[in-house]
């Protein structure tokens, strides 16, 4: 079939196997060199530049920012920062072995961090028989309580203009510091963290998530649905900090596959909707023969998705490519017709901005399939790049076909509209409007604080 051509040399040189992030000897001290936080030998993160000896953060994160081998939002967060001299990571996670728990902070690189071991996690699954709002708020404490502490004595005394974080486990994390009076505090809402939870668990999650949102200074949101629901919830000040992508990794200008469909994301959750997009082949190919499609990323439900594939008598049509590295990721969309965000409908997910993976369609300039669900496929409909569909396998095969059927020319005007609409969401922009934005509450707050004390020293005082 011509399923071996195009796609398979693009993928040969391009894939590689799934990353051992850590060399068995240098465990502790480094990242794989596939991983998207070690950026070394790409274009170095630029936001960072020019700013004034006044900007430092300290920047919280998850050991799952470190350990996936996926992209997140913080990443870009982290992957400027860590060029920063004055700012400082501080990794946060429970221990991956017995020997963890004798080195409960450890120096590591590439990112350059401070990593902080604990057992205190609140959705820690082992412990989930003990389901109580109390039993995670009080996991919740004594998280914060320890890793505040450890981290406060390994930085010794270092002070830092700005707190970073977007884990609602770490809302109580700046009391164990010792921050400056005009420290600015900065929450990034990503996402509706509590609906990914069941049970206290998510009314823990819940009642952190608001805590951050009343707490911080700001409240950064990639989408109105977001930023919305921050002021609701008493936000001092909100800013939109959309979801990018770094768009030196596309090449909207390669060969393409006219019978290709690709679909880009880790095989984790079913709301996903990656059984869609296979269940949506078959019907594909009553009309189009040729036409096959390719799975990139990896999860735990892989297996169930080949099985699918089986059932439905599809594998001569459906590749499953596993993992590709983050950089490398625009290459393999450039060599695709069509990209697929087959999303089911769930709660919360009105909530979310435009998904990564949709940036880097767009940013690919290749024409994108989405379901009916979520604000982003507003902006798909409105600017013609591509299809909106609800979410069942015919209106997907509806959608693909769509695009397969467009004639060159109409192919090419909505690739352009594309891969032009993707240069406003490029990460460097984004996150300089975003350091602007915290060097601007940060001046606003040292000059309140100013104020503060002229007026106490300007008091009259009563001499004895």
């Amino acid at each position: 079939m011509k399923y071996q051509n195009s796609w398979d040399s693009a993928t040969d040189q391009l894939r590689r196997p799934i990353v051992k992030y850590h060399n068995p000897r240098e465990e502790d001290l480094q990242i794989g060199q596939n991983h998207p936080l070690n950026y070394v030998g790409r274009k170095p993160p630029s936001p960072i530049k020019a700013r004034s000896s006044e900007f430092s953060v300290l920047c919280l994160a998850p050991s799952g920012n470190f350990d996936a081998p996926y992209f997140h939002r913080a990443n870009a967060f982290i992957s400027a920062l860590s060029t920063d001299p004055l700012s400082q990571i501080i990794e946060i996670g429970p221990p991956r072995r017995l020997r963890d728990l004798f080195h409960p902070v450890t120096r590591l690189r590439n990112p350059d961090r401070i990593k902080v071991v604990s057992l205190f996690w609140v959705n820690i699954p082992e412990i989930a028989r003990i389901d109580t709002f109390v039993f995670a708020m009080v996991r919740a404490i004594f998280l914060n309580v320890w890793a505040g502490s450890i981290a406060r004595l390994f930085l010794r005394g270092r002070r830092f203009k700005s707190l970073l974080f977007y884990s609602p486990q770490f809302a109580f994390f700046r009391l164990f510091l010792r921050p400056r009076r005009d420290t600015v505090t900065i929450y990034d809402k990503a996402d509706a963290y509590s609906l990914f939870y069941k049970g206290a668990v998510r009314k823990a999650i819940a009642f952190l998530d608001e805590y951050n949102t009343t707490h911080a200074d700001i409240v950064f949101s990639p989408s109105p649905q977001l930023e919305a629901l921050a002021r609701r919830q008493g936000a001092k000040r909100t800013s939109r900090v959309d979801n990018g992508i770094y768009s030196h990794n596309f090449s909207p200008g390669s060969k393409r596959d006219k019978m290709l469909a690709v679909y880009v994301g880790n095989l984790v959750h079913d709301m996903w909707g990656v059984d869609l997009f296979l269940e949506a082949i078959p019907h594909v190919v009553r009309d189009f023969p040729d036409f096959h499609a390719a799975v990139i990323g990896e999860g735990p439900l892989k297996a169930e998705y080949e099985l699918l594939c089986n059932r439905l008598g599809i594998t001569n049509h459906t590749k499953f490519e596993g993992f590709v590295p983050h950089e490398k990721i625009g290459h393999v969309i450039c060599t695709a017709r069509v990209a697929v965000a087959p999303y089911k409908r769930f709660e919360g997910f009105g909530f979310a901005s435009r998904s990564l993976k949709i940036s880097e369609y767009l940013a690919s300039g290749t024409p994108v399939v989405v379901t009916n669900v979520g604000s982003f496929a507003d902006l798909i409909e409105k600017t013609r790049l591509g299809f909106v569909v609800e979410p069942t396998s015919e209106k997907i095969a509806e959608g693909i076909t769509s695009v397969l059927r467009l004639t060159d020319d109409e192919w090419e005007a909505m690739s352009q509209r594309a891969a032009s609409t993707a240069q406003e969401y490029d990460w460097d922009t984004i996150l300089s409007k975003a350091f602007d934005e915290i060097e601007k509450i940060r001046v606003q707050i040292s000059s309140a604080h100013g104020q503060s004390r002229e007026i106490g020293n300007n008091e009259p005082r009563i001499e004895g």
